[in-house]
């Protein structure tokens, strides 16, 4: 199916939904990606395919292969876009893209993609994802989204604000614009995470994404575990963060800003210092977006 080699045979699947993560744009404390992982191994998933030239689409010193021992002898992993699939008994099934920013032949990328959701038959697309923002860890993470229909008053009711983000974006966002003009349900959520914290792995960002998604599907999935290991871990942050008093002045200028915005109130009328900004923009910029 376009630039895909999938697995013979060809499973045929029950009015499929596809969750998809984009890697790693829209990922940010792998938040993303873990709770789509967690939802395949609950949903014991398989490979359905994967890019057939992976070169063709990405460049491999932007995202590095990885060497890996393996019974004495060295095994190259080499960075690729591949798809998942599980049946589920409890409703349709599903399909899980791990995707990746394409750096040449974009537009074939995403028609590729698109093939692969019509051929299958998905009938609902929805990329899932997290990104810093000037947010603090002391309150409840937001969930922002991109939807129409069924799926924003189904997302609405899981507690997704409505997006008003302009600016730059990924060209994979073509994938759900497409898709809408075939008649598959599109929508896009994404949970902002804190912009001073630069954890490898945001418990509490996987957590608020697995509560969304089970406000959707009823997965039955216990999320006792994941809310005490995100708890603890803004935990440890608070305790650490009570010894630096300039982060301390952060968030308490982030939480200003925070209850502004919830009590409609002109959140524009919260300034940050210069200082602060500044600070702030310096932790974006050492990001690699790459």
């Amino acid at each position: 199916m376009g630039a895909f080699q999938i697995q013979e045979p060809v499973p045929e699947l029950c009015y499929p939904h596809a969750l998809a993560v984009l890697q790693p744009w829209l990922d940010a404390g792998t938040a993303a990606s873990s709770v789509l992982t967690m939802i395949e191994r609950h949903l014991d998933a398989s490979l359905l395919g994967e890019i057939k030239v992976p070169g063709a689409f990405f460049d491999f010193t932007r995202y590095r292969p990885h060497v890996r021992l393996s019974e004495d002898s060295q095994q190259t992993k080499v960075p690729n876009t591949f798809i998942n699939y599980a049946r589920w008994t409890d409703g349709d099934d599903f399909v899980f893209l791990h995707l990746m920013e394409p750096h040449m032949l974009s537009e074939a990328y995403t028609s590729s993609v698109l093939e692969v959701l019509q051929q299958l038959g998905v009938r609902r697309y929805l990329l899932i994802g997290s990104m810093y923002d000037s947010v603090p860890h002391t309150r409840p993470l937001v969930v922002t989204g991109v939807m129409e229909g069924i799926m924003r008053q189904e997302l609405r009711k899981a507690g997704v604000e409505d997006s008003n983000y302009e600016g730059p974006t990924t060209i994979t966002m073509q994938i759900s614009q497409v898709a809408a003009t075939l008649g598959i349900e599109v929508a896009t959520i994404l949970v902002h995470l804190p912009q001073y914290m630069q954890l490898d792995h945001d418990r509490a960002g996987k957590l608020r994404l697995l509560e969304v998604l089970y406000s959707l599907y009823g997965f039955d999935i216990d999320l006792t575990v994941a809310r005490a290991e995100a708890e603890r871990q803004y935990a440890q942050v608070s305790m650490a963060m009570a010894r630096e008093p300039y982060l301390k002045k952060i968030v308490e200028r982030l939480e200003a800003y925070y209850e502004a915005r919830n009590s409609g109130q002109d959140s524009e009328q919260i300034e940050l210092s210069p200082e602060i900004e500044e600070y702030l923009n310096d932790i974006n910029d050492s990001f690699n977006w790459d």
